[in-house]
């Protein structure tokens, strides 16, 4: 039996303002993988300054990270707001469960990886969706 996929809503930190955008992305020499995430604020919104930015910091080596334009994800985009309604344009950050990536990863691995570990977060800022796949929890803090 073929479990379908579910992004949930992931609340790492209280206080997340609804829209954000990826402004970087760090994989550095060090091993550690880091996105930074800017509040995204509508023509109308006028509370700019009570959001602050966001830093995700995974301190070892992520196994998988892919950025995608929002353009080549329609479709996913159309079927989460299909299933949630407005709450999930209420959301950036997401954890996947039963998600199709993983097997797809064990595949490429010539099943060398142990997937079991592995979680699939999945970051949707305003104008791209950036999946990360690690063994552990990132750090999250607000930033100046």
């Amino acid at each position: 039996m073929i479990l379908e996929e579910e992004y949930t809503f992931w609340k790492p930190l209280k206080k997340l303002y609804r829209y954000y955008s990826i402004d970087d992305i760090l994989d550095n020499q060090d091993a550690h993988y880091e996105i930074v995430f800017t509040p995204y604020y509508f023509s109308t919104y006028k509370g700019r300054k009570q959001h602050k930015n966001i830093k995700v910091l995974f301190k070892d080596s992520v196994e998988y990270h892919n950025s995608t334009d929002e353009s080549f994800r329609h479709r996913l985009i159309h079927e989460l707001s299909e299933k949630n309604g407005e709450k999930f344009h209420q959301h950036s950050f997401f954890k996947v469960k039963n998600s199709k990536l993983l097997p797809w990863l064990l595949k490429q691995s010539c099943n060398t990886i142990d997937i079991s570990k592995m979680t699939h977060f999945s970051f949707m800022g305003v104008n791209s969706i950036l999946d990360v796949v690690a063994t552990y929890e990132p750090e999250i803090k607000f930033i100046d």
